[in-house]
Formats: C-alpha cells, sequence, structure tokens
C-alpha cells in the first residue's frame, strides 16, 4: 500500500495533478477516475466548506483500488442536510444515482444545497462501496467533515 497527501487548504497547481498521475499508476481507467473524483472533492471544498482551512485530501492505493478521504469544515446548519442526503444516496443503485444526477442536472433552477448534492452524486456514482461520513464537532458553529470513498480497479 502507498499514501498519497496534500494540503487543499492553499489550493491545487498543475503540478498536483502530475503527481496524483504518478501516484495513481499508468492503468487509464482507474487513474482517470481517481483524477475525476479528486476534482470533484476539491470543488465541492472550495464551493460549499465554511472554510479552506485544514481542509485535506488523503489517498491510499492498494494495487488498483484506492480510498480517498477528503476533509473540509462544514457550518453547523449543513450538518443535518448532508448526513441526510448521504443517507439517501447510499440507499441508491447504481442506475438509480445516474438517474437522480440527470434529474438535477436538468431541473432549471439549483440552490445551494441541490448544487452540493450534484457534487456527491457525481462521487457517488463512482464509489464501490457509498459514501461514508464523518462529523465531528469543533465549536457551536462549526464541524469537520470527513468524506471517504472507495474506488476499485473497475471500469
Amino acid at each position: 500500500m502507498t499514501y498519497y497527501s496534500v494540503d487543499l487548504s492553499e489550493g491545487i497547481t498543475e503540478s498536483f495533478f502530475k503527481e496524483l498521475e504518478n501516484f495513481a499508476g499508468s492503468a487509464l481507467q482507474p487513474r482517470k477516475r481517481l483524477i475525476g473524483i479528486t476534482i470533484e472533492l476539491y470543488q465541492n471544498i472550495r464551493r460549499h466548506a465554511s472554510n479552506s482551512e485544514h481542509s485535506k485530501l488523503f489517498i491510499q492505493r492498494n494495487g488498483s483500488a484506492f480510498s480517498v478521504v477528503a476533509v473540509n469544515s462544514v457550518s453547523a446548519g449543513d450538518v443535518s442536510y448532508l448526513r441526510k442526503k448521504i443517507k439517501y444516496m447510499n440507499r441508491l443503485d447504481r442506475v438509480e444515482l445516474k438517474r437522480e444526477h440527470t434529474k438535477i442536472l436538468s431541473s432549471a433552477t439549483r440552490s445551494k444545497k441541490s448544487g452540493i448534492g450534484l457534487g456527491l452524486y457525481r462521487i457517488a456514482i463512482q464509489s464501490a462501496s457509498g459514501l461514508l461520513p464523518v462529523f465531528r464537532q469543533i465549536n457551536k458553529n462549526l464541524f469537520t467533515f470527513s468524506l471517504h470513498i472507495t474506488l476499485t480497479g473497475r471500469s
């Protein structure tokens, strides 16, 4: 097993993607999926985190499988929504996830909340075993949100 981690609070650069490609290995499909998930996680953090301070990404590689953990802060008001949304999504199979994703994309208006859901659907579609959220309270108004994702070598 090998590990890769990066502090996302400063943003990501082109060198980040080169390092990630090297870490992911030569197999095109797993590398492409890992980079896609990483971009989606980074966008979610930049758009929806309370702040990007202490935002991190951890990736573990075991053969062609990857475990990814994205960590960022969220406001206390978003925790309930995220828990409910992820619980609902984890009950859906891959076809149902794709259908919900398409439904959100085709809706005329999207709120901040549905925007959060859109990225989560993209991530869940690629995940081998659903999304595992972990929330830890920092203070009355702020939580740390860790999202655990597993990607297998399947296409």
